[in-house]
């Protein structure tokens, strides 16, 4: 008899994993599931702030951005760019932050002729447009009440949401 050896050493669950991972019940997940350290805790802590429901915005914007990975150069028209894979894994990581925001203030998420991810989102009090200006960078506008917002060129390295766009959130 023939036995082959296989290596079976499990793969670090990627970001899109950990967070399809809140669409279930963090509870019902023994520790170390979701990742190990820091992340994991991240994760059940977003997963604590957020109500105990389905969440469809989540499931509908990790199925986008998995399908973005797909683009190619000149997926809408010729001059249109492919999204890096850095910038659609920060992008991942602000859907993480997103997913506790209240409904009303959700972005959606689309991918511009650069190959960049933008967020946006309009309501009646609050208004949002942020771009992933490559990996670990991000520029936006927004509008709350009557007030302006504008940042450019603004670190993110997935760990935390940077203060002043986690203000918007409110």
């Amino acid at each position: 008899m023939l036995v082959l050896a296989l290596d079976t050493a499990p793969q670090p669950p990627s970001v899109s994993d950990l967070l399809r991972a809140l669409l279930v019940p963090v509870e019902a997940q023994p520790a170390g599931e979701l990742g190990s350290g820091a992340l994991e805790n991240q994760l059940r802590a977003i997963y604590s702030a957020r109500p105990a429901v389905a969440d469809t915005w989540l499931a509908e914007t990790l199925g986008y951005l998995q399908q973005c990975g797909k683009y190619r150069d000149g997926w809408d028209g010729d001059d249109s760019l492919a999204p890096s894979p850095e910038s659609l894994k920060t992008a991942e990581y602000l859907t993480a932050f997103f997913a506790t925001w209240s409904n009303s203030r959700r972005p959606t998420l689309a991918i511009d002729m650069r190959g960049q991810p933008t967020f946006a989102s309009k309501s009646t009090d609050f208004y949002l447009h942020l771009t992933v200006d490559g990996q670990d960078r991000l520029t936006w506008y927004a509008v709350t009440g009557s007030q302006e917002h504008i940042e450019t060129d603004v670190p993110f390295d997935g760990t935390s949401m940077p203060p002043d766009l986690a203000n918007l959130a409110s």
